[in-house]
């Protein structure tokens, strides 16, 4: 990382400290209804004299003319890529050319490949084209997001079949809930997680999970005793939850299985006070039906590259 400013024609970018926290989430909180997952990684950064400037690992922050926050980029030591871009970023090549500048030097992100980018189609597309990044493989999604808390009053008043499978139990997943969890969790990774880029894993796949039951809120589903679902958070944001990891065995779909698993995650979300949000497979028109019927809107194109 170049330690000199860099400035573009109407963003100047530096890399954020502890004293940047406030303006931050401020900025952050208008965003995690697609940016959670960036608000949970510098949300958990350990503070220094320089934030989120630790080995490798760059909190880049675009101001405008008027010295306001206007951009941010996380360059993560985990060789993500996520960035929260305003029009003006993106409407001039020339601001993101200068955070590559800004980024880079000798074994700097505008020297080396990240492993993934992530975020809005058009901001990932437009930061690969600045830094010269070719991903092998993308994904498309939509992200969604809860609405405010009066539309969401209106849809759980909302009439619903109730197709409650007989036997059927949901609950918050505990510690002792690993070994049911994992087949689950090693079927998601298989069928909705990996690309042609990548192999199963089976011990990173469990160190996933451990890290779930430690961190996020897991919600498993049981069949007369038997593990059948589960739906996680991945991501805690400033007002917002990210929820992932939504699965249910291929026997059993279509039965109410994710509804009721969602309902309760909701309902635990909502005790705290949080909204959630999530993306979802452009393809995957059951699910976002489901999330449609829960109170979630489509809020914008999202995209995770990998390279």
């Amino acid at each position: 990382m170049n330690p000199a400013l860099a400035v573009s024609p109407d963003l100047s970018w530096t890399a954020a400290s502890a004293r940047d926290q406030a303006a931050i989430k401020a900025f952050l909180t208008v965003h995690e209804a697609w940016a959670c997952g960036c608000s949970d990684k510098v949300r958990t950064a350990r503070l220094g004299k320089r934030f989120l400037t630790g080995q490798k690992t760059l909190l880049a922050m675009g101001r405008d003319r008027n010295g306001q926050l206007d951009s941010l980029v996380l360059f993560s030591a985990s060789s993500l890529v996520f960035p929260v871009l305003s029009p003006l970023a993106l409407a001039q090549p020339a601001s993101l050319e200068s955070l590559r500048a800004f980024a880079g030097g000798p074994g700097g992100y505008g020297r080396v490949r990240p492993h993934s980018c992530i975020g809005l189609r058009d901001q990932v597309q437009a930061l690969e084209t600045a830094f010269g990044w070719r991903p092998q493989v993308g994904v498309n999604y939509f992200a969604m997001a809860q609405g405010d808390p009066e539309e969401l009053l209106t849809v759980a008043a909302a009439p619903r079949p109730e197709r409650r499978l007989p036997g059927l139990s949901v609950r918050l997943a505990v510690a002792t809930d690993l070994a049911a969890l994992l087949p689950l969790a090693c079927a998601y990774d298989r069928e909705e997680v990996l690309t042609a880029n990548h192999a199963f894993n089976a011990e990173w796949c469990r160190a996933a999970q451990v890290n779930s039951l430690r961190h996020f809120t897991v919600i498993l589903a049981e069949l007369d005793g038997r593990a059948i679902g589960r739906v996680q958070t991945n991501a805690v944001g400033y007002s917002r939850e990210q929820i992932g990891g939504v699965y249910v065995a291929p026997t059993w779909r279509g039965r109410g299985v994710a509804r009721a698993m969602m309902s309760l995650m909701l309902a635990e979300l909502g005790r705290r006070g949080r909204l959630a949000s999530l993306f979802v497979k452009r393809r995957n028109q059951v699910a976002i039906g489901l999330y449609e019927s829960l109170g979630f809107r489509k809020v914008a194109d999202y995209r995770v590259d990998y390279f």
